[in-house]
């Protein structure tokens, strides 16, 4: 369970890392989308439509796993835990952050980062409660799970750059 709980983890990280250094890639002209950046990736985030994303990968879970009433029943809660908490996180999408100086830059990166932390502290135990439902087969095939492509992802191994919701 710890090794699913790591990898999510890591995958939920990786939004939170995009954040980080967007205010400072902006700043070096490393523009939206450009090269795969951090501010392409932080961008990314607050464009995507969570509610969207999550019911899709919840379909996609759902169907793979072949869950049972109560692991649905659990699914949907981590979901909406989810959905809320990376709601709450995309209120820092609207800020303006101070770039004009490395300590503003610095202040910005580590709210991201501040965020982006209680975003997976608040979805870690929903996520081990799910987690913990599923029986051996079923974690087997969870734990195979990328948080890119594969069978994660919305679209499965979509690795053009098109318009999607997330």
């Amino acid at each position: 369970m710890k090794r699913i709980v790591t990898i999510v983890l890591a995958g939920t990280a990786v939004v939170a890392a995009a954040g980080i250094g967007a205010a400072y890639a902006d700043r070096a002209g490393i523009g939206p989308y450009r090269h795969g950046g951090t501010a392409a990736r932080f961008q990314h985030f607050c464009a995507t439509d969570v509610t969207y994303v999550s019911g899709r990968v919840a379909n996609r879970l759902t169907d793979q796993l072949k869950l049972t009433d109560p692991q649905k029943a659990s699914l949907k809660d981590l979901q909406d835990t989810f959905i809320k908490a990376a709601t709450d996180a995309k209120a820092l999408c609207n800020e303006t952050p101070d770039l004009g100086t490395v300590v503003g830059r610095l202040a910005f990166a580590e709210k991201r980062t501040e965020t982006m932390l209680t975003l997976m502290k608040t979805v870690q135990p929903k996520l081990e409660a799910f987690y913990t439902s599923l029986d051996d087969t079923q974690r087997a095939t969870f734990n195979q799970m990328r948080p890119h492509g594969g069978f994660m992802h919305p679209d499965g191994d979509r690795e053009d750059d098109g318009p999607d919701h997330g």
